[in-house]
């Protein structure tokens, strides 16, 4: 049988190398595909583009998916939850933040579930009307170390599961070590999300969406791409989503007859 398609979000960046450096790329890291590959689905690297310039596009994007990662990377703009944008928040692109908002909504319609990872967690509390913290350090200083100086596949700090969820029948555990690299984080909840898990100092680690908001959708702020290799809890996550993916890809709703 074929393995699920999981379309994975990309970002824009530059090359660093090879005869044309400097020149623009569109790029993912490749723990994204690595763990997809691993975990039994098919990765689809989605290009990002500016959705006011090809409104239609989207729709098609995730039209052959069964399922739809969100990646990391820059800042959301504050100006997406109403907000003011403050020195300490970091570099930004709107147009990145609409094509994310954009896949979110394409994908809900479809049925297909949907993880976000980090910035894509971020991204998914607001389409659902939360906020977000601009600056851990400056808006909730503490101990835990939310950007860790360790290598990105090494685990540096505990979450806590909720007692009963998505995350804890996906990884079995009370606890669990992540790997953690955002000053930004969750503030205020948005509608229809259940908290899955949070760390030490008491910020929200991990959601999930009420199922009778509807379908699938996850967001963990940790990296369990860049964990997978040495820690079983990082494919956990990722596998949760390509077994629900190839539950509903043959369902008549997410994949109507053309």
């Amino acid at each position: 049988m074929s393995r699920p398609r999981i379309g994975i979000s990309t970002t824009t960046g530059h090359e660093l190398s090879g005869p044309l450096p400097g020149y623009p790329r569109t790029n993912v890291a490749v723990d994204y595909p690595e763990v997809v590959l691993a975990t039994g689905g098919l990765p689809v690297l989605l290009p990002l583009f500016d959705p006011a310039e090809h409104p239609d596009l989207v729709t098609e994007q995730v039209r052959d998916l069964d399922a739809l990662i969100l990646t990391g990377g820059h800042d959301v703009d504050p100006a997406s939850y109403g907000q003011p944008t403050r020195p300490v928040c970091g570099d930004t692109l709107p147009h990145r933040d609409a094509w994310d908002l954009a896949l979110i909504d394409a994908a809900l319609a479809r049925g297909i579930p949907v993880l976000g990872i980090c910035r894509g967690m971020q991204v998914l509390n607001v389409r659902f009307g939360g906020t977000l913290h601009q600056d851990l350090p400056t808006d909730r200083p503490g101990d835990v170390a939310h950007w860790q100086s360790l290598p990105p596949d090494v685990t540096s700090h505990p979450v806590v599961l909720a007692e009963s969820g998505v995350l804890r029948e996906a990884i079995g555990a009370d606890e669990v070590m992540v790997t953690s690299f955002h000053h930004q984080g969750i503030d205020t909840l948005g509608r229809g999300l259940v908290v899955e898990a949070t760390a030490p100092d008491g910020l929200v680690e991990a959601f999930s969406l009420d199922p009778s908001h509807g379908g699938w959708v996850v967001g963990v702020q940790w990296h369990p791409e860049m964990s997978h290799r040495r820690d079983e809890a990082g494919r956990a996550v990722v596998r949760a989503l390509v077994r629900v993916a190839d539950e509903v890809r043959d369902c008549p709703c997410c994949n109507p007859e053309d």
